[in-house]
């Protein structure tokens, strides 16, 4: 086994042995893979913790004719607990999903280019993204209708942390890596009451003022040269 599987398994026994805590009798993982159109299926997964997660979409994206994971709202994504109460995953959770997701598709052979992720999706990251934002962001700022700078500041951030740099290292189950710059989003855009208000309008509030559902960012991948 080459030196960078002992580390992708290293890394899956710690996603596990960290979940075991609150892991109960039906501990297993599986997964559902459903084709809901030419080129577009449909994933459920329920992880070891017992986390349910519905709406995962797998498909061919025309515009960049790439294999993309779409883990967004807007897509139908549902995550809910064992009481089937909705939930915001943890990043152990997050990083389980994850590597369940990439050992499937490298297990049936599938590609992958890119993955789409809901800004808010994992909980701890949104919140640290939050903090970020909130520490380096001048009050005075004044928020555009479509903020690139905002966004730009968000992506090296994410870019930066430990939870995005695992997906890049779990890729390599597909023989792929992240790009340099993996990161790209579309401009943030706040709710249009504060549009053209200061930074420090929106800084307290827990949303920052930025309808959430609505943004995503992109992990593209490329192929191990």
């Amino acid at each position: 086994m080459r030196l960078k599987y002992f580390k992708l398994l290293f890394l899956f026994l710690f996603i596990m042995y960290s979940n075991v805590a609150y892991a109960v009798d039906d501990n297993t993982t599986t997964v559902e893979f459903k084709k809901i159109a030419i080129n577009s299926y449909s994933i459920s997964i329920k992880l070891f913790s017992g986390i349910k997660i519905s709406g995962i979409r797998y498909k061919k994206i025309p515009l960049l004719n790439k294999w993309g994971l779409i883990l967004q709202h807007n897509y139908g994504l549902n995550v809910k607990n064992r009481q089937s109460e909705k939930h915001r995953l943890t990043k152990k959770e997050f990083e389980e999903l994850i590597f369940v997701l990439i050992s499937y598709l490298s297990d049936k052979q599938k590609p992958l280019n890119t993955i789409h992720l809901d800004l808010s999706l994992v909980d701890e990251l949104w919140e640290n993204t939050a903090r970020h934002l909130r520490e380096n962001i001048p009050l005075s700022y004044k928020l555009k209708a479509k903020d690139l700078q905002i966004a730009k500041i968000i992506g090296l951030y994410l870019r930066s942390k430990k939870t995005i740099k695992n997906v890049c290292e779990l890729s390599r189950l597909l023989d792929k890596k992240c790009l340099e710059k993996s990161i790209g989003m579309n401009p943030i855009t706040f709710e249009v009451q504060y549009i053209n208000s200061n930074w420090q309008k929106v800084k307290d509030l827990k949303n920052l003022g930025i309808d959430l559902n609505k943004h995503w960012y992109g992990i593209s991948l490329v192929p191990i040269k």
